[in-house]
């Protein structure tokens, strides 16, 4: 086969690709979110674009030499993109998990041991990372703006920099939610209780942070605990680090995370958010943070055992953060995980949930309901027709490989 033959087939080979990539695209977009047979088309369209990637590097690998520079442009470009493929490939089988998980708690059989529920509830919790849900944010921005204060600099209003002390435009911060808005409030409602209904927008739930450091904060790589006594009012914060080895150095308001560590939170005002929101977020950052530790079979040097006496006396005793059946479910699911320490706090801070069995299961079954799975900015697509591997001093080879996809 000569090279105009061979590249004649290679084109026809593209083609085909595409064409199943299209196919695989379009049921995809026909299947009902959260199906099994969704999860499979969504495989099969990763499958697919591979498919066309592959081949088309191929051919572009084929039309330059090794020796030329953009020769090794094209492929950092092809491997740059394939790493990506890869994560969303392990992105769907995340939320594919989820979602599996979800269902074993909207499935549950009543007569089972509640004990069981609980740890799949928590289990769905504790599988949810990464960004959460930003609906209904100018409620919640102006519920932040008028319990935090502002104040006029010249013509711009500014706002209160929690780290630091300082004021900066609205633009310098992100409105963060403690406790994640794609929980929902029917979660809300069931982890802490009734007399929280209504809050999850709200100030109760919220701050400005710095972009960088809700970032962070959102990772579990930092956490805020009480600073100094539990009883104060108003109640006073305190940033704690956990991740030292990974952002000690990393710059944060013109100073370091490392330098952030156990400092106090400055508040303008007299508002402070509900604490067991922070203490939830809290309970999750250790988890991880333990978790993490064991996946990898190190030694948890990020944060010494030492630390944890102190940081669980921060919270007090009794605070009555969650419902017990929460706190249960955690144990349940973490116990052997977590210092004894950790876990003999937590059981100290719950109050009394549903007595009833049934009751709770179907709490948790419309808590469940009401999480918003796809929120965590997890979900992404491509290109399906952009080969950025191609350069833009190649407009020839780009425009014949491209012109396979008229139809």
């Amino acid at each position: 086969m000569d090279s105009a033959e061979r590249a004649a087939r290679h084109k026809e080979l593209i083609k085909s690709a595409r064409q199943a990539y299209r196919r695989a695209r379009q049921q995809s977009s026909e299947e009902i979110y959260d199906t099994p047979q969704y999860w499979r088309t969504t495989q099969t369209v990763l499958d697919t674009e591979d498919a066309v990637k592959d081949l088309v590097w191929q051919r572009r690998s084929e039309t330059l030499s090794s020796e030329d520079h953009t020769f090794e442009q094209a492929k950092r470009e092809y491997l740059k993109q394939k790493k990506e493929r890869e994560e969303r490939r392990r992105s769907a089988m995340r939320r594919e998990e989820r979602y599996q998980k979800r269902e074993k708690v909207l499935n549950f059989p009543k007569t089972n041991n509640r004990a069981t529920l609980r740890a799949a509830y928590v289990d769905l919790f504790l599988s949810i990372r990464g960004k959460t849900s930003r609906d209904k944010q100018n409620d919640f921005i102006a519920s932040i703006k008028a319990a935090y204060g502002s104040k006029q600099l010249g013509n711009q209003t500014t706002y209160c920099n929690v780290l630091t002390g300082g004021w900066h435009v609205r633009q310098y911060f992100v409105a963060a939610h403690i406790f994640p808005l794609s929980y929902g409030q029917q979660a809300m409602d069931n982890i802490f209780g009734k007399d929280v209904h209504g809050e999850i927008n709200t100030a109760r739930n919220g701050l400005f942070l710095p972009s960088e450091f809700e970032q962070a904060f959102d990772a579990y790589q930092v956490v805020i605990v009480p600073y100094g006594p539990v009883t104060s009012e108003p109640r006073e914060w305190q940033v704690i680090l956990l991740d030292h080895s990974g952002l000690k150095d990393v710059p944060v308001c013109g100073m370091t995370f490392a330098q952030l560590h156990q400092k106090k939170l400055i508040f303008a005002t007299d508002a402070r958010p509900r604490a067991r929101y922070f203490y939830f977020h809290f309970i999750l950052a250790m988890i991880s943070h333990y978790r993490a530790h064991k996946s990898v079979g190190v030694v948890k040097s990020e944060l010494p055992d030492s630390m944890i006496p102190s940081l669980t006396r921060a919270w007090g005793s009794e605070g009555s953060y969650l419902a017990d059946n929460v706190i249960h479910g955690f144990i349940e699911k973490v116990g052997h995980e977590i210092p004894a320490e950790l876990q003999k706090n937590m059981q100290s801070q719950g109050f009394r949930g549903s007595f009833d069995t049934e009751s709770e299961i179907d709490e948790i079954r419309e808590a469940t309901k009401g999480i918003d799975l796809r929120s965590d900015a997890e979900e992404s697509d491509s290109d399906d027709d952009d080969d950025d591997f191609y350069d833009a001093e190649d407009w020839e080879d780009k425009e014949t490989i491209d012109d396979v996809d008229e139809e």
